[in-house]
């Protein structure tokens, strides 16, 4: 015994109907490996970034070192400059003193010779006076 057979139109639907379906069916297939591909690419890319950064630290790990010894000798010279300007103010403060009270040892001493002069002078003169 034969199976009936459908009208050849509705058997001609489904055909198409099969066909459209398994169109789809690849296509998705399709964007699953395109996707699986996309992401082993992206992992891959992760994976290489984060070696490159870890190389990049590696690299400039001695820059930084050498960073923070120049600083550490900007800071010793810097503290040996603060000293060296204490010091020469401290210097000329004193220089300034020094040479104020030599100054004024001074002004003392010709004052007091002036005065001994015009004194011992004057003494002369009167008693040149009292002579003549």
């Amino acid at each position: 015994m034969n199976a009936p057979q459908g009208n050849k139109e509705e058997v001609a639907k489904a055909e198409a109907l099969l066909a459209e379906v398994q169109a789809a069916f690849q296509e998705s297939e399709d964007r699953d490996q395109e996707a699986a591909a996309a992401l082993k690419e992206s992992q891959r890319a992760e994976a290489e970034a984060a070696r490159r950064e870890a190389a990049a630290r590696e690299q400039e790990a001695p820059f930084k070192a050498a960073q923070e010894e120049v600083d550490a000798a900007l800071a010793e010279v810097k503290a040996q400059e603060d000293f060296r300007n204490n010091r020469t103010e401290e210097v000329n403060t004193y220089s300034l003193s020094l040479s104020l009270s030599l100054s004024l040892s001074l002004s003392l001493s010709l004052s007091l010779s002036l005065s001994q002069f015009f004194s011992s002078n004057s003494n002369r003169c009167s008693v040149e006076e009292e002579e003549h």
